[in-house]
């Protein structure tokens, strides 16, 4: 009796972890989003209101940002200063390429990460600005919306995961 009741807890727990592991993917992407959310705010105001320099800019930024994003600004800076010819723009896609293939996040991760290039392209302060600031809208809104659906989502996914865990439990005994 005690060994198919400690084994209904275990499956039980197994049971709970898997759909705890089921909710990690949105965990990701909101962990990206909020992440790149802070990096559009302080590159937006370091070219409005400070004027520095791109290169000074990501620097700068990538002591505030965590990984993957720290590293990811200090190798876009270095490509930029070693002089290879390439602009901003082009070093910044191909490096948005190299952390999708060497992480293997979802590709939704980075779709705000690469929306960011189009705001480089505008030559004047304010077209960067507004460019800058129709990104951060829809960041900001698709943000609010994937915290509202992971929400239930999560909810969903434990409650099934526990009656799964249950039934289970009925079945074997």
């Amino acid at each position: 009796m005690w060994g198919e009741f400690i084994a209904g807890i275990f499956v039980l727990i197994g049971a709970l972890g898997f759909g705890m592991a089921l909710t990690q993917e949105s965990k990701c992407i909101l962990y990206h989003m909020n992440e790149q959310k802070h990096m559009l705010f302080y590159i937006e105001r370091d070219i409005i209101f400070l004027h520095r320099p791109m290169q000074e800019i990501f620097l700068n930024l990538a002591e505030r940002l965590q990984k993957p994003y720290d590293t990811f600004l200090v190798r876009v800076a270095e490509k930029m200063e070693d002089g290879s010819g390439r602009n901003l723009v082009t070093v910044w896609e191909a490096e948005i390429e190299e952390l999708y293939k060497k992480r293997g996040y979802p590709k939704t991760t980075f779709f705000y990460l690469s929306q960011m290039t189009r705001c480089f392209c505008c030559e004047e302060d304010v077209m960067q600005k507004e460019a800058f600031s129709i990104v951060s809208h829809e960041l900001e809104e698709e943000l609010e919306k994937m915290k509202k659906d992971k929400k239930e989502k999560d909810r969903l996914i434990r409650t099934l995961s526990f009656l799964a865990g249950i039934l289970c439990i009925v079945i074997f005994l």
